[in-house]
């Protein structure tokens, strides 16, 4: 079993970053700043199946506990397969919108006869060396699904229940785009789904996460209840620390 999947049944607070530069690099340099896992978005971002494992191995290998998580970009089968075999310490699945979808996507991730998971000596399995113990114990990932509409917030505390889901993730822009309160994280009609969300997670025993787009962001998820936090994301960083550098060579030469 991966440190994650152990760390998420321990409800450990986990804090961790979102990856959407499909580079090596980015991922290297973000995971040695003590994060305790990196996301890396194959939805939203131009990450292709090449670039997710290069950031992988970047994560792997850069100094520091962090752990590569990839999400994927729909909830096909072959998706966690080919995420899964990169050797990715958990997987994040999008729009997961029933029990149905989830025990699905919890299927994908595990061998038979858990699951319908498809055999092959990958990196994961150190090229077929440990590919027999790999099958044998077959819960060594973490799987995450996201709980994005309306829909899912209805059927949260039955997609929790699903064995083999190991925690919740809460998408705050599509979910309140599906409440009719795109961006409003005040508005009661997206801070009750956020209440039921937790209560739901909490009452099946599996925690719940979220993203922090920015500094100010991250004590107002915290307050959701979360357990743990995506804390910002590249591109985030990159031009936060851009404007700071800028406004201070224009403030040095006032």
């Amino acid at each position: 079993m991966t440190r994650l999947r152990e760390a998420f049944q321990a409800h450990e607070p986990l804090v961790g970053s979102w990856l959407t530069i499909p580079h090596p690099t980015a991922a290297e340099a973000i995971a040695r700043r003590g994060f305790d896992f990196v996301v890396i978005d194959r939805e939203h971002a131009e990450t292709t199946i090449r670039d997710a494992g290069d950031c992988v191995r970047a994560v792997e290998v850069a100094d520091g506990d962090a752990v590569p998580i990839v999400r994927v970009p729909d909830a096909h089968p072959a998706e966690f397969k080919r995420a899964l075999d990169l050797g990715a310490a958990g997987v994040l699945a999008p729009l997961v919108d029933d029990a149905d979808e989830a025990r699905m996507v919890a299927e994908a991730c595990r061998y038979p006869s858990r699951g319908v998971r498809g055999i092959a000596g990958s990196r994961a399995s150190d090229f077929g060396d440990r590919l027999d113990e790999q099958v044998r114990d077959g819960t060594d990932v973490a799987v995450i699904v996201q709980i994005e509409s309306e829909s899912a917030v209805e059927n949260v505390r039955e997609i929790a229940d699903v064995e083999g889901i190991d925690a919740l993730f809460v998408g705050p822009a599509d979910l309140s785009a599906s409440l009719g309160c795109f961006g409003e994280w005040e508005h009661d009609r997206f801070r009750e789904a956020i209440d039921r969300i937790v209560t739901g997670a909490h009452a099946a025993d599996v925690p719940v996460g979220t993203l922090a787009i920015g500094v100010d962001d991250v004590p107002e998820k915290l307050d959701w209840g979360v357990d743990f936090l995506a804390a910002g994301t590249d591109t985030g960083y990159l031009a936060a620390d851009a404007d700071r550098h800028l406004r201070a060579y224009e403030t040095s030469r006032d």
